[in-house]
């Protein structure tokens, strides 16, 4: 259990391909290949969705002098098509490189994760549902034009340290910003940092900061900056697992009525539980307008997986909204995952 969860809350992109095969290594130079495979389809509106996905992701590593080694990351992702269409979706993911040092982190720049995703990580351990409350910043989150820097401290790297800064235009005009009522910006300059600290008793605790420019893509007006506030623990005891996420954000969350939210106050709680191959997760998410006292988001989701092998697992999970409006469904979702 600790080894999995583990390796879940501390994610990096040089982990992201933690179960890859080595492709070639010879002279200090190496070559990786990852990804996964998943099959996966979701009830919505009466119907079965199909969300299978493949991602398949190379990692590179140069070790130059001493310590010190050169990192490139490529991850592409395709889908299929939820309408039933011969026509999926293909993402580049990450698209990344830089240097490193053993002692003193990494540096990268290109289409890479921001600084809150190892905050949202503790959480957000379900393989379909959950993260509601987690949704970050575009410059906290993954995006483009992103310089990078990541790296570990301590005895035992007890201590982690991650930051980035996005430039303008590091994720493409009209592109939806992923909050409630989608609102449509464009790329302005943003940056996040955060930091996460391990105890030898299984406790970590985590704090992390961003703030985002926006530009109206469709009136080019200057929208207010949008500011997130992340804090979040967790405790691993035999083969039970507890987490909790608080977010706090100022003209993040787009409102019906068009506006931002001037204070949105959110939280995720999540518990794993492991019996032999079984793993039984469940999470509770709520996010609310604190200036308009209205409820955003509010959902319950239970889980069950059966691992086969580390890398081979069924899982079903099931959704319960407790919105009571027209937009708000319940959902069951199940799949088949296998990395490599």
């Amino acid at each position: 259990m600790k080894k999995s969860i583990a390796a879940v809350i501390i994610s990096s992109f040089a982990s992201l391909s933690a179960s890859a095969v080595t492709i070639y290594d010879e002279d200090d130079l190496s070559f990786n290949l990852g990804g996964r495979l998943e099959g996966r389809a979701a009830t919505e509106d009466g119907e079965i969705i199909d969300y299978s996905r493949v991602r398949l992701n190379l990692t590179g590593k140069w070790d130059f002098h001493n310590d010190w080694y050169g990192i490139g990351f490529f991850e592409h992702e395709y889908k299929s098509a939820g309408d039933g269409s011969d026509h999926g979706n293909v993402n580049v993911r990450h698209l990344m490189s830089g240097v490193g040092n053993d002692n003193y982190g990494r540096l990268v720049f290109g289409k890479t994760d921001g600084s809150l995703g190892i905050l949202t990580d503790f959480t957000d351990i379900l393989f379909f549902h959950g993260n509601e409350a987690g949704k970050k910043l575009h410059a906290g989150d993954r995006s483009g034009n992103n310089l990078a820097y990541f790296g570990t401290f301590g005895e035992n790297d007890n201590l982690l340290i991650k930051a980035n800064y996005v430039f303008g235009n590091g994720f493409p005009d009209d592109v939806n910003d992923g909050t409630s009522a989608g609102a449509v910006l464009q790329g302005s300059d943003g940056y996040s940092l955060s930091t996460v600290y391990s105890f030898d008793n299984g406790i970590k605790v985590g704090l992390g900061y961003g703030e985002q420019g926006q530009i109206n893509a469709t009136t080019q007006e200057v929208e207010p900056t949008a500011t997130q506030l992340f804090a979040t623990a967790s405790y691993i005891v035999g083969d039970l697992y507890i987490a909790a996420l608080y977010q706090n954000s100022e003209n993040h969350y787009k409102l019906e009525n068009g506006d931002f939210s001037s204070d949105t106050v959110g939280y995720e709680l999540t518990a794993a539980y492991n019996i032999d191959k079984f793993r039984l997760t469940a999470t509770h998410n709520y996010v609310e307008d604190k200036a308009e006292n209205e409820t955003l988001n509010d959902m319950v989701a239970l889980e069950a997986a059966y691992y086969f092998t580390p890398k081979f697992r069924p899982y079903v999970s099931y959704k319960h909204e407790m919105l009571d409006n027209e937009d708000s469904e319940n959902q069951v979702a199940a799949g088949v995952r296998f990395d490599f």
